[in-house]
Parts: structure tokens; sequence; C-alpha cells
């Protein structure tokens, strides 16, 4: 499964990583990692994502005013928004919840979700996604 993960956050693509790993389940993902609007919107234009996870708050930008051109993952969901990108799932992980809803209205036409980032809350969405059984005796 091909996955964008947008968060300036390294950090946070670890604790995602590790939680897959330790589902046993990193190998079947592919993630794209993006820090910032330019690389993301650059990589959605030459690829395609079954799942695309983004963060609002990026590079200091924290602003939440849904006409804002900042450097934000609102730039993005307009990106993807405007572009008819493909995608089977959109999850908003952002701790900003007003800038998060922003996004959700802007994606009002794709399959998207609002779930503030915790690596093993969004591993298991991956998981369900996946729709495979956890080797072991992994509690989801």
């Amino acid at each position: 499964m091909k996955i964008l993960f947008l968060d300036d956050s390294h950090h946070r693509l670890v604790a995602l990583m590790e939680s897959l790993s330790g589902m046993k389940i990193l190998d079947e993902v592919d993630i794209d990692y993006a820090p910032n609007v330019e690389v993301a919107c650059d990589k959605l234009s030459n690829n395609s994502y079954e799942v695309i996870f983004l963060d609002h708050d990026l590079e200091d930008s924290h602003y939440c005013d849904p006409n804002s051109k900042e450097k934000t993952g609102q730039e993005v969901a307009k990106y993807i928004a405007a572009n008819n990108v493909k995608s089977n799932y959109i999850i908003i992980h952002s701790w900003n919840p007003i800038g998060a809803k922003h996004m959700v209205d802007i994606l009002s036409d794709y399959s998207t979700a609002y779930i503030p980032f915790n690596g093993i809350t969004l591993a298991k969405i991956i998981h369900n996604i996946l729709g495979i059984d956890i080797e072991g005796d992994q509690e989801i």
C-alpha cells in the first residue's frame, strides 16, 4: 500500500513506522515522507497514494484562516481538491483542531477523517485498511 505522510516532524514518521513494525506490517506499506507543502505537492503530482496523512502546522506555521496562503497542510488539501488527486483515504492528523476542520471542509468530496496524531492509532488505521491478520498476540 502506497502512503503519503506529510509532517514537518520526522519524529512522528519514526513513531508511525515503529508502530507498524511492532504490528509486523511495516513491509506491507511504502511510505513517502513529505516535510513541507512543496515536497507534498510534488509527490502528489508524480505518484498515486491509497492513503494520505496530512498535518496542518508545518514549518512553524500555525494559522487557521481558511483563506490563508501560509505553508500549512491546508495548502496541500487545496492542491488535492483543485487537482482532483485520487486517494481512497485521507487522514488529517494535526493537533490543530481549527486548521484540521478547514482541511476536512476543503476535502469534503473525499473519504476524509480527522484523527489527531498518535503513532499507534494511525498504525491501527493502516492495519484495518490492509485487512490482514497480525502475527503473534499483538493487541489492536
